[in-house]
């Protein structure tokens, strides 16, 4: 049986959130294919929480050296499918999100297609702050996050590279300047995906968010500077191709 979507899992050695996950990966259409990539083994003891979801779907458990880059490589290189969905182990989606990933990947197949960021009903009042700004940046420059499901055809993967595995970090938004430098456009699917806002609550709201800005503002410039001269690049030569087929 053909497979249509391939959603692939890069795991930390020591999560333990990927099990609330599962229940989610059941809203997939029936034949799905699941990829769980992380730099241990599956245990004994975590074999339960895949029960259900093998006797609906392909699981499959891969071992990769750390790197959350790598994983994704990995998991992409043995996917089945058509489309790759990337998911964080804390994600949670509803069967009205996937529906609308599915008729979104049928209209625009040629497309990255990304979620709203949502934290959850029980988010903070400081944390609100930051899925409303990611949300804002993903919408109006087209800039989505790991976080958010990004989701997309294997010929977009590999005609993008996959994921940059000699950065440290970054390594989603990286992905999507490179797809805005060859012109693959990113598209937003309407709904929603939740994701825990642990992080913040382990390191603290001041220290997270300003480290997540200067990191993406370290990346995002370089990139920024480098697409905004390839445009005007283009547009001289548009300009002077119109010039010469004017003065013939």
């Amino acid at each position: 049986m053909t497979i249509h979507i391939s959603c692939i899992v890069p795991l930390a050695p020591m999560e333990a959130k990927w099990g609330q996950l599962c229940s989610s990966l059941l809203f997939l259409p029936r034949g799905s294919e699941v990829i769980f990539v992380r730099p241990t083994r599956l245990k004994a003891s975590e074999e339960g929480r895949l029960f259900l979801l093998k006797k609906y779907h392909r699981v499959s458990w891969l071992s990769c050296k750390k790197g959350r880059a790598a994983q994704m490589n990995m998991g992409a290189k043995h996917a089945k499918g058509k489309f790759l969905w990337f998911l964080h182990a804390d994600s949670i989606f509803s069967p009205r999100a996937v529906k609308s990933l599915i008729q979104n990947l049928d209209r625009h197949s040629d497309q990255i297609h990304f979620f709203n960021l949502s934290f959850g009903q029980d988010t903070s009042g400081l944390t609100k702050l930051n899925e409303v700004g990611a949300n804002l940046r993903s919408q109006h420059l087209g800039i989505p996050f790991g976080d958010q499901g990004l989701c997309f055809s294997k010929k977009i993967f590999e005609g993008l590279g996959g994921f940059n595995q000699a950065c440290s970090y970054g390594e989603d938004h990286l992905f999507i300047w490179e797809a805005k430098r060859q012109g693959v456009e990113v598209h937003s699917t309407g709904e929603d995906i939740i994701t825990s806002d642990r992080k913040y609550h382990k390191e603290g709201w001041l220290k997270t968010s300003f480290n997540h800005i200067y990191l993406t503002c370290k990346q995002a410039f370089p990139n920024a500077i480098q697409l905004g001269t390839k445009k005007i690049n283009q547009a001289i030569r548009l300009e002077r191709a119109k010039t010469n087929l004017s003065s013939q």
